[in-house]
């Protein structure tokens, strides 16, 4: 799924990125508050799935928690819809 006009306060140049289905899936259960080590074994996620994820969305930092910063991003954007939740 392609998201564009992305106001991203972590990556200004990023403007858009594509997401996968389970790329979507973790943000979202991160943002329902599912712990991050319990979401990656939930969709069989490993930890370089996640840093290509994170790279996706220019969250490079790791000094930030940057599970915590994908869902302000997806927040901020209004991404994360309640259909999506659901």
């Amino acid at each position: 799924m392609e998201f564009k006009n992305v106001r991203n306060i972590f990556a200004p140049e990023i403007k858009e990125f594509d997401l996968t289905e389970k790329e979507i899936e973790y943000i979202s259960m991160l943002s329902s508050g599912v712990d991050k080590k319990k979401v990656m074994e939930l969709l069989s996620m490993s930890y370089d799935k996640i840093r290509d994820f994170y790279g996706k969305l220019g969250l490079t930092d790791k000094r930030m928690k940057r599970d915590v910063q994908a869902a302000t991003l997806m927040a901020t954007n209004n991404l994360i819809k309640n259909d999506v939740l659901l």
